[in-house]
């Protein structure tokens, strides 16, 4: 008898563990999130991987930001170390996501794949979750108020909440119904070359700006040592690096035979490039632009450097609108990405 219960035992026990490894198997299918082949293909190679990162990096962030930034630190010489340290705030993010991604090397979703694999339970909490915040906490909605001032701004219309939040509405309908193009990124890439170049010939002395040095003198002169407007001021230039994970959402659709080193690779390509752009653009802004209206820009500094150094001019005009289509642009690319998560 004793050999009998020994052997039904056994046998209890492994149909235990057979039925208790297909659990573990069914909820590493149910957790790992998109299915083992893409119904969407494979058509992302690492050009348009950096695209992707690129496009939505350069956003409304850095039209709207360094005003904020400077009126937070207090100083030109601070205003640019923040500028250097945002890039490297991002880059230990990628880093962590390119560990997070070579466990999932076939997997879109980003942070929807990490997080459910951390917390299985309750099942589809997480992707659900997220889909409500992605949603909620886009960055369209702050394209759209910028874009709207500057659209308000060009037809010299007074900016009200009223016209900014109907403006904002209306774009964001409207680039519902847009598809993402390829050339998005490249437009909104040359409109911030134009800047830095502008910048270049402000500092050669070759517009009307009289002294493009005078803010470069005592650099440090202001600058506050309030921990919460310091912590305002990284906060913020942070914020225009925001983009720097868009392509990790987009692995599974990656057509190279190592998408985790495409990826990483784009990333780290994407962020070098955007944080050279950001910091010139800087200059050119710190060049043509007083301190003091600077500080007092709110998110309007580049329709003021354009004043500044074309005057009342045309052009003065037809560059701010350039800058009012890198904000729909940087819209249409932030509806698409919180698309496909949803999606995912």
């Amino acid at each position: 008898m004793t050999n009998i219960d020994n052997a039904l035992h056994s046998q209890v026990l492994d149909t235990d563990d057979d039925t208790q490894t297909e659990d573990v198997q069914e909820g590493n299918d149910v957790l790992a999130v998109g299915p083992p082949s893409n119904p969407l293909g494979h058509e992302v190679t690492l050009l348009s991987a950096v695209m992707l990162n690129v496009g939505i990096m350069l956003g409304a962030g850095i039209y709207s930001v360094p005003g904020v930034v400077l009126n937070s630190v207090g100083s030109i010489g601070l205003l640019f170390v923040f500028w250097v340290l945002a890039p490297l705030f991002a880059l230990c993010g990628l880093m962590v996501y390119s560990e997070y991604t070579s466990m999932f090397p076939k997997r879109s979703g980003g942070e929807v794949v990490y997080l459910e694999q951390a917390y299985p339970r309750p099942r589809f909490f997480v992707p659900v979750t997220f889909a409500v915040t992605s949603v909620l906490l886009s960055g369209s909605g702050t394209n759209s108020l910028v874009f709207a001032q500057y659209a308000l701004a060009i037809c010299d219309v007074p900016i009200t909440p009223a016209r900014q939040t109907t403006i904002a509405l209306a774009v964001c309908t409207v680039s519902m119904a847009c598809e993402l193009s390829t050339f998005l990124p490249l437009d909104t890439m040359w409109n911030l070359i134009t800047v830095v170049f502008t910048g270049a010939l402000v500092l050669g002395g070759l517009t009307r700006i009289r002294d493009p040095f005078a803010n470069f003198h005592s650099p440090f002169s202001g600058s506050t040592t309030n921990p919460n407007s310091l912590a305002t001021g990284l906060v913020k230039t942070n914020f225009a690096f925001l983009g720097w994970h868009n392509v990790f959402n987009v692995l599974g659709e990656v057509r190279t035979p190592d998408p985790v080193r495409t990826v990483r690779k784009a990333g780290l390509i994407s962020l070098i490039l955007t944080a050279f752009l950001f910091f010139f653009v800087n200059i050119a802004y710190v060049a043509a632009v007083p301190k003091d209206e600077i500080s007092n820009s709110g998110q309007l500094i580049a329709a003021l450097f354009f004043q500044h150094v074309f005057g009342k001019s045309f052009t003065a005009q037809i560059l701010p609108i350039m800058v009012a289509l890198s904000c729909f642009g940087n819209i249409i690319a932030s509806v698409s990405d919180t698309e496909l998560l949803v999606i995912i």
